[in-house]
């Protein structure tokens, strides 16, 4: 018994989590939390609208190879449990976070923003 409460109590290593998320399409489809919700804001931060997409309308997030040369990817614990991981291009107005949650120990996907214009 005191097996399974340590592995529940084991904190998962976001980095790590985020490796595995990024490129096993598998993984991540236990990960996300569905419906997943997309807001998409206007250039003052007013949200615009917000939709939910079901585990049958991903096929896989390919977060890490959105990357670009001109591209900006910040990765920011804004809490103890957060993460936030935003994309932007410079002159672009290309801006979209992605929220992760720590839950039970482990990360999930909770939410993506688009900024974009």
């Amino acid at each position: 018994m005191s097996n399974k409460l340590d592995s529940a109590l084991q904190q998962e290593d976001f980095t790590e989590f985020f490796t595995k998320f990024d490129s096993d399409s598998v993984f991540q489809r236990t990960r996300i939390k569905f419906p997943l919700k997309i807001v998409d804001m206007d250039e003052t931060g007013e949200k615009q609208k917000e939709n939910y997409i079901s585990a049958k309308e991903i096929s896989h997030i390919g977060i890490g190879r959105l990357k670009e040369p001109d591209m900006t990817f910040k990765k920011k614990q804004v809490a103890m449990d957060k993460f936030e991981i935003q994309f932007t291009t410079d002159d672009t107005g290309y801006e979209v976070n992605y929220f992760f949650e720590r839950r039970l120990g482990k990360w999930f996907l909770i939410s993506v923003r688009d900024l974009s214009d």
